[in-house]
Parts: C-alpha cells; sequence; structure tokens
C-alpha cells in the first residue's frame, strides 16, 4: 500500500473514531434533554463556523470547522435565574431532577460506546506484550536514585509497588505516576526490595519520572505462527526469500537449523547467526511438518539505532546497532559529530546523512564528562520477510473498564500530588496524534483501545465536580435538591466565567505542548521500516 494512501487511511480513521467519541457524549444529553422536554437550540459536533447542517423539529444540527469537541445548546442549564431562548422567549427553570440526568446522559453514553468497543476486544483480543518471564535491568546510571538505593545491572524485577510486573508498560507507567516506588528484584537466589524512593523527574522529557534504566525482557512462550508474508522489500525492489519459498500465513515455524522455535526471536537469532547463509526451516502447515531451505536477504539500513525525545539528549540506544556497541548509552548527551558542534536535529540527520556507511567519531557529554566513539552509519542485518502474529489478551468488558478506571484515577491523582505536570497530559491534538501512532504501528485493535481508554477517560473527567463540566451541574443540582433552594445568578455566573477562562486556558496550554511533541522528532535514525508493521518481523 502505498504510504500516502495508508496516511489518509489513518487520518480517516482518527476522525471517524474521535469525532464518535464526542458525538456519542453530545448525543447522549440530546436524547436526555428532548426525553425531559428541555428546549434544544442546537447540536453541533466540532466549534467555530458552520461548514454544513439541518434544522429539524426547531433544533440546529451542525458540524463545525473546528473539530476538537462539540456542545448541546440548552438555554435552560446556563447559570441565569431567567432562562431565555435565542429569540427571547422566558423558558421555565428546569427541575433539578431533569438537569442531573441530561448531565449524566453525555458521560453515561461515552461508557456504553466503551462497553461496545471493550466487547469487539474481548472477541478479537487486544494486542499487548506476551507474559514477563523476566525484566533484566542494564545500563543503570551510577548516579540515579536507583542506583543509590541499590539497583544493579542484572537485577531481575519481579514486582513494583506490591504489583507483580506484567509487561514493561506497567513498569514506566507506575514510575510517571506513583509518588514512591518500591521494587523488589530477584539477584541470584535472593530476592531484595529496592526502595521506597521518590523516582527522578527527567527535565528533557516534561519532568516524567521515567525509569533512567534500560532493560532486556524474556517473555513467556509464544508460537512463532506467522501473521502475513511480505512480497517485495520497498527499498531495493527484491522479492523476499519467504514469498519465493512459498511460506504461507499461518504456518508455524517449530524448528530452525534443527533447534526447536520457542519464540519469533528464536528466528531472529538463527538468522541473524547464519550471516547471510542458508537456514533450514521446518513449519507445520495443516497439522504437517513441511521442510524450507531459505537463503536470507542481507539489508543495510544507514542506522544507528539512537533515540532522541528532546534534542540533544539521547533517549535510548539499541543493543544490536553500531552506537550502543561502540559505548553510546541512554542519557548521553549529543556534543558533536567529527568535531562538528550541531545546534539541531536537523543539523545532525543531515551530517549523518552526509557520511551514509562511513565511520563516524560521536562526542557526547556524560554526566559532564565528554566522551568520544568511533561507529558507522550503517546497520547490516538479514530478514526473509515474514510478521508473525501478535500476543493478543481476551479480557471481558468489565476487565478492560475497571483496568482503564485504575490508570485513570492514579493519572489524576498523579496530577494532583504533582507527580505529572498539566504539560504532561493531552488535548485533541495529543489524543488525536495517540490514535494514529496506535493505529499505524499496532494496527486497529491497538487503535479501538485506545478509544475504548479516551471514552472511559472522557466520562470520568466530564463527572469531576467543578463547574462548566456535567458532574459541575450534576454537583449544584444536588445542591439544589437537598437545600431546596435555587442558587442565585449572582454566584454561579462568575464562579462559571471563571471555569470557562481556566478550562480555556488548560485547553491552550495542553495543545501548545501537544504540538511541541508532535514536532519532536522522536527517532531521530530510525529503525528499519518493519517496526511499524503490527506484527513481529524477520
Amino acid at each position: 500500500m502505498p504510504d500516502w494512501l495508508e496516511s489518509v487511511g489513518l487520518i480517516l480513521f482518527v476522525v471517524f473514531f474521535f469525532g464518535f467519541s464526542v458525538f456519542i457524549h453530545e448525543f447522549g444529553h440530546l436524547l436526555a434533554a428532548v426525553w425531559r422536554g428541555l428546549h434544544i437550540e442546537k447540536f453541533s459536533i466540532g466549534f467555530g463556523q458552520k461548514i454544513w447542517g439541518f434544522k429539524k423539529n426547531g433544533i440546529d444540527f451542525i458540524i463545525g470547522w473546528l473539530p476538537f469537541g462539540g456542545y448541546v445548546q440548552l438555554p435552560q442549564l446556563e447559570p441565569t435565574d431567567e432562562p431565555q431562548s435565542s429569540d427571547g422567549r422566558i423558558l421555565p427553570a428546569p427541575k433539578a431532577i431533569d438537569r442531573v440526568i441530561v448531565a449524566v446522559a453525555g458521560p453515561l453514553f461515552n461508557i456504553l460506546f466503551a462497553f461496545v468497543l471493550g466487547t469487539v476486544l474481548w472477541k478479537s483480543g487486544k494486542p499487548t506484550s506476551p507474559p514477563l518471564e523476566e525484566l533484566i535491568v542494564r545500563d543503570i546510571p551510577q548516579r540515579s536514585v536507583d542506583f543509590k538505593q541499590g539497583l544493579r545491572n542484572g537485577d531481575n524485577i519481579l514486582s513494583i509497588n506490591g504489583k507483580k510486573i506484567k509487561n514493561s508498560d506497567q513498569l514506566m507507567k507506575e514510575y510517571v505516576l506513583s509518588g514512591e516506588v518500591t521494587l523488589v528484584v530477584e539477584r541470584g537466589d535472593q530476592e531484595i526490595t529496592v526502595g521506597p524512593f521518590v523516582p527522578e523527574k527527567n527535565p528533557n522529557l516534561e519532568d516524567l519520572s521515567l525509569p533512567p534504566f534500560m532493560f532486556t525482557e524474556k517473555s513467556k512462550e509464544t508460537k512463532a505462527i506467522v501473521g502475513f508474508v511480505q512480497h517485495v522489500d520497498e527499498q531495493s525492489g527484491e522479492v523476499y526469500p519467504a514469498y519465493k519459498a512459498g511460506v504461507q500465513e499461518g504456518d508455524q515455524f517449530i524448528r530452525v537449523s534443527g533447534k526447536d522455535i520457542n519464540v519469533p526471536k528464536d528466528m531472529t537469532k538463527a538468522i541473524q547467526a547464519e550471516k547471510g547463509g542458508p537456514v533450514n526451516f521446518t513449519v507445520l502447515r495443516d497439522g504437517k511438518e513441511v521442510d524450507l531451505t531459505i537463503t536470507p536477504m542481507k539489508v543495510v539500513r544507514n542506522l544507528l539505532g539512537l533515540r532522541i525525545a528532546k534534542y540533544p539528549h539521547i533517549f535510548s540506544a539499541s543493543p544490536e546497532f553500531s552506537a550502543y556497541e561502540a559505548g553510546v548509552r541512554k542519557w548521553d548527551k549529543i556534543v558533536a559529530v567529527n568535531n562538528v558542534k550541531l545546534p539541531d536535529v536537523d543539523a545532525l540527520k543531515k551530517i549523518l546523512k552526509e557520511n551514509e556507511g562511513k565511520d563516524i567519531v560521536l562526542e557526547v557529554d556524560r554526566d559532564g564528562v565528554s566522551k568520544e566513539f568511533t561507529m558507522k552509519v550503517e546497520h547490516e542485518s538479514y530478514k526473509i520477510g515474514v510478521g508473525f502474529r501478535r500476543y493478543y489478551s481476551y479480557d471481558d468488558p468489565l476487565t478492560q473498564v475497571s483496568n482503564v478506571l485504575n490508570e485513570t484515577f492514579q493519572t489524576l491523582g498523579a496530577v494532583a500530588n504533582r507527580s505529572v505536570n498539566l504539560s504532561g497530559l493531552s488535548g485533541p491534538v495529543g489524543i488525536g496524534q495517540g490514535i494514529y501512532n496506535q493505529v499505524k504501528f499496532g494496527g486497529w485493535r491497538a487503535g479501538l483501545a485506545f478509544i475504548f481508554m479516551i471514552n472511559i477517560s472522557l466520562a470520568i473527567f466530564n463527572l469531576l465536580p467543578l463547574p462548566v463540566l456535567d458532574g459541575g451541574h450534576i454537583f449544584i443540582a444536588i445542591l439544589e435538591m437537598v437545600s431546596r433552594k435555587k442558587l442565585p445568578a449572582s454566584i454561579l455566573q462568575p464562579v462559571t466565567m471563571l471555569f470557562v477562562l481556566f478550562f480555556l486556558s488548560l485547553m491552550a496550554y495542553v495543545t501548545l505542548h501537544d504540538v511541541k511533541r508532535t514536532g519532536f522528532e522522536i527517532i531521530v535514525v530510525e529503525n528499519p521500516p518493519e517496526i511499524r508493521a503490527p506484527q513481529n518481523l524477520c
């Protein structure tokens, strides 16, 4: 599929599902308002100038040119003593219970939509990492608080904050969202507790408390079942060896060079070990074993294997690439290449492009000490052109909702205790980019899982008891039901306006940071294109 066509499809996915999440929320308000007999003037998806619309039953249905939300215009819910329609007609004040029902309906519909998505993911499977057997610490800086607390290279992390480690994502989330971290690690035949300690914030990554070390994961046994077979290498135009050999989708690789295959990585290691020589495979096809001999294709990319979240700080260095082999490590700060100081990431990319296939000298700053490493701007690997099926979890919708609720409340708590800065939150731009990346790198199931999470989080956020939000309307209505007195507009209007200004400022602030993040070159020297596919490849 051409890249431009893939991008168009991804954008359409984002627009439809993000827009539908807003639509279903506002549609809930609309249906409840119709049921309770409230006066409805407008139903809008998006803000700003109308680009399309129609009128039915006295209601203007429109689509605005700014697709960052939506609203139902209900004059009777406005903070005024005497609600009026747009043409000046006096409207009856709604009952408190009607306001509660209308306000609750929006978040409720987001939750119902999430249950629909959760049911789809329950049946189709949600892409996730296989259960871990080991999570081994490596490259831990001695200056880090983790090292000072006793964590060492080679430690196998068993649990964090009393929770058994399931995957590396869990490790990241606990570091970012928890005020304190306690690790239980396996060292030899001993179990050692490290902490509790407060993780260090990284000023180069929006003050997020990410683990300062790298780690090596060993997953539980998964089958090497072919998810797809690649036809032609886009760069060279050469037909992939697996396609030539007749490998089919659904084939299960069970042996390579006479040795059993437990996980797809076993195949990758065997292929790389032969350095391009023929490799003997046995696959299981329709219950029968089939022997195949495949000569892998040599693939040379101009790569260093470095990832940079904020230039010039290195976020990670992949072990199988030349930079890591030369000695470059996570959190090193790039100073110069071939004695040329580089002002920005574009200058780095340019000089690397000019030195494709050549040796370069990369100078870095490591904790105030200058170090130089010589490496080649090139990465050599061998591929046969197959992608393996991913590991999927099949949690029921209630379990999925419970997991997202826990994460959402943990995030709100982290913001409240300032473990996470407001700049780390995402607005419409960041959410849209998140959906795009999930689908691009993880497939449609990963995209739906992200939309599922967004709808649950949207419901919870809107139920916060703050004016302007649905929860604010509910809170005020309940106060009036208990006190049997209507709060005067002289109090509600200034408080409401204050929160309107607050949320507009917050939206502008997080959107600014979303745009900044969008502009980052997260992968400066990108790994091979295969990482874009939803399956593991070799």
